[in-house]
């Protein structure tokens, strides 16, 4: 059963099943909270009413952004790994394009958007699962690692150094390739100017469209980085600018479907 990429009904099944792992990490704190406030601040005022209210609903006691890490935070907990899955989409070494094949039957960060999606336009004022589930995914959906390779598992299985700190190719992109400050609100600051006039695509809404963005840079980062490397900010600044650009984009497109859905 194939999945709808738009505000469709629920479901996280497809017709192909790969081999798939949970990548050990995602976009760190710092990276899903940037795109999550950059999102917020691009909102109405209603939909940003909205937004606060469903996130008070949590529990959690933290505004929107800081909240955007939460699928990461609940993942290894016994009750929630079945999540795992859908912060991520692999594909074969020699595909070139996604479809919605690559999902597996648990479903992948390509279904896990649309499901959340409908979630949240089924429930505005009380799924808030959803909401934090939604802003994390479109954020983890612009990180290329995690539109890759299931036999490195996302990159995590190519080792490099950082600085010669051993590591490996997923947690670079996740943590040292977007060159954030340790401040989230500084972070904030500094890329707000980036929204200003950035107008989404208009092919921007289809969650695939992002997916087929990460995997052409995937695709390049694998001809770029050779395994056992040692990486630098300076052999990094190429893919760094590119990051930050997506990581805009992946805002500016959360902000869009978030005030369609409210």
């Amino acid at each position: 059963m194939a999945f709808s990429l738009r505000a469709g009904p629920a479901g996280l099944a497809a017709t192909v099943l790969l081999t798939l792992s949970v990548p050990v990490q995602a976009f760190d704190y710092k990276g899903h909270a940037l795109v999550c406030a950059l999102a917020y601040d691009a909102l109405t005022e209603t939909t940003r009413q909205a937004v606060d209210q469903l996130s008070a609903r949590s529990g959690l006691g933290k505004p929107f952004p800081q909240l955007c890490s939460w699928a990461d935070d609940i993942r290894s907990e016994e009750r929630w790994k079945y999540t795992g899955p859908w912060h991520y989409v692999n594909v074969a070494r020699n595909d070139t394009d996604i479809t919605p094949q690559h999902c597996p039957d648990q479903g992948c960060v390509l279904s896990a958007i649309s499901e959340m999606e409908a979630r949240l336009r089924k429930a505005p004022q009380t799924d808030w699962q959803a909401l934090l589930f939604l802003g994390h995914f479109v954020a983890d959906v612009h990180q290329p690692l995690h539109v890759s390779y299931g036999d490195d598992r996302g990159g995590n299985t190519f080792r490099v150094s950082w600085k010669g700190e051993p590591t490996n190719l997923h947690a670079v992109w996740d943590s040292r390739v977007p060159g954030l400050d340790a401040d989230p609100e500084r972070n904030r600051s500094r890329f707000q100017s980036r929204m200003t006039g950035f107008h989404a695509h208009a092919d921007a809404g289809l969650p695939l469209v992002w997916a087929q963005e990460s995997l052409d840079r995937t695709r390049l980062v694998y001809r770029t980085y050779e395994p056992g490397e040692n990486l630098d900010d300076s052999r990094v600044s190429e893919d760094r600018v590119w990051l930050q650009g997506h990581m805009v984009q992946a805002a500016q497109r959360l902000a869009d479907l978030l005030e369609d859905v409210f």
